[in-house]
């Protein structure tokens, strides 16, 4: 007797087929955030490796925090520690390079889709051989970024986690355009590229303590005016004593920016000449 072969029929195999396509696109947007999440976390892990090396070498130079672009010899990346200026090697040169075990991929943010950037992260310049001891707090503005208010009233303010010392810069605003200054200044931006929805991502920021945070600030949009989207001018940071500076006070590109905390004015308006 002759048994009959079973098999699939056509329409089974288009619906086992239907099943696992729709199956596949249920998962790939978890997929995608859960390779995002990876990549933002890696990017922490950066920061606090550099956060962190901050800290030791600020251990080993009496409580003061490295320099950067503007301070030849003190420069964190490396690019001015040389003679002539500006042909030192990022990072190999840099202040912090012997605390980074060698570990150039750790200056670069594993979301950043430039043609091999040399770096990712800038460093404060209001900081700038700082003594970590002083330091106390931070905080920017909840809205209106380019109010003249940077009086250092807590009032309409948020406070930091802690004192921003590092940050994921914007490639944008503008890293991009100013590829060997390595300092937090003017209208420099914190990015916003990690887990977007709607618009709004999250950027990162190292902190004075070692510690890393992440952010999600107005972000800057061609066109649109600096008033809504938050820059370096737009913090204050407090010194212990009850002294608040705005990073909007003190730009000059002649004015030595290491050490500036030691003397720097109490946060006011700032001058007419400050533009963003």
């Amino acid at each position: 007797m002759k048994h009959r072969r079973l098999a699939f029929t056509l329409i089974e195999i288009l619906v086992v087929v239907a099943i696992i396509a729709l199956l596949i696109a249920i998962l790939m947007p978890s997929l995608a955030r859960a390779k995002a999440m990876a990549r933002m976390v890696q990017c922490q892990s950066n920061l606090r490796q550099l956060a962190q090396a901050f800290c030791i070498y600020a251990a080993e130079t009496k409580g003061r925090l490295p320099g950067m672009y503007f301070d030849a010899g003190a420069d964190w990346l490396g690019s001015t520690n040389t003679w002539p200026p500006h042909k030192g090697r990022m990072p190999e040169d840099g202040t912090i390079w012997k605390h980074m075990g060698r570990a150039k991929w750790a200056y670069i943010c594993p979301d950043d889709g430039r043609d091999k950037p040399d770096f990712s992260y800038s460093s404060s310049v209001l900081l700038a051989g700082a003594q970590t001891e002083m330091l106390a707090g931070a905080h920017h503005p909840l809205n209106n970024f380019n109010s003249p208010n940077h009086t250092g009233s807590v009032a309409r303010m948020k406070a930091f986690e802690g004192v921003p010392v590092l940050i994921e810069e914007d490639a944008n605003y503008w890293l991009f355009t100013n590829d060997h200054e390595d300092g937090w200044c003017n209208d420099d931006r914190v990015s916003d590229r990690h887990l977007q929805v709607g618009g709004k991502g999250f950027g990162n920021i190292g902190f004075a303590d070692g510690h890393v945070g992440k952010v999600q600030l107005p972000p800057g949009r061609p066109g649109v005016g600096p008033s809504d989207y938050f820059c370096s001018n737009n913090y204050c940071i407090r010194i212990k004593g009850g002294k608040w500076v705005s990073a909007a006070n003190y730009w000059s590109p002649t004015t030595p920016t290491y050490g500036y905390l030691d003397h720097a004015p109490p946060a006011s308006n700032p001058p007419a000449s400050i533009t963003h």
